[in-house]
């Protein structure tokens, strides 16, 4: 008898599911910071810091919210914001970042190997939908007493491809025979 292999796809392909994010900063069109975020329950195979990167773990709040902590003078600025972006992460582990004016999602190719269920370990991002975000946030001058201070702001996450579920059985129409 014919036994199909079952996987539940929530718990690989989470559509929420946040791993890292490689956020730009720009002052104008000026690149100013580049700093990678990875989710802190990942603790092995994510980047190191090197000139030109920095590399903080971000936080989390209840329904999927994620926080991070940065520290900027008053201004206004863009944020880019690449979230699980395979071409970022490998540019982080190799110690490169790509050209500001060139920043862009990269894409998961139909025919790459389906690495969904590996970890980090392995020098390869698991196979998870990417996801980018944009804003203008204008940073304010600080308190009167010298303390900076603390802006929330909302950036919306769009997801950049869609998953299409297809399941194929090899049964005949009464389910009864398998071919």
């Amino acid at each position: 008898p014919f036994d199909p292999e079952v996987v539940d796809p929530n718990n690989q392909l989470k559509e929420s599911r946040i791993d890292h994010v490689m956020l730009y900063v720009y002052d104008k069109d000026k690149l100013i910071r580049t700093i990678f975020y990875n989710n802190p329950s990942i603790t092995r195979g994510m980047p190191t810091a090197f000139d030109g990167l920095e590399v903080k773990p971000f936080g989390t709040e209840t329904g999927g919210i994620f926080t991070f902590d940065l520290l900027l003078s008053p201004g206004r600025y863009r944020f880019v914001m690449l979230v699980n972006d395979p071409q970022s992460y490998y540019e982080a582990m190799n110690g490169t970042i790509r050209d500001p004016q060139k920043i862009y999602l990269s894409q998961i190719l139909a025919n790459s190997p389906d690495v969904s269920i590996r970890k980090y370990d392995d020098g390869v991002q698991p196979r998870i939908i990417p996801m980018t975000g944009q804003a203008m946030l204008t940073i304010p001058k600080g308190n009167d007493d010298g303390t900076p201070k603390t802006v929330t702001p909302s950036i919306d996450l769009e997801r950049v491809f869609a998953r299409v579920e297809l399941i194929l059985t090899t049964a005949d129409r009464g389910l009864q025979d398998y071919l």
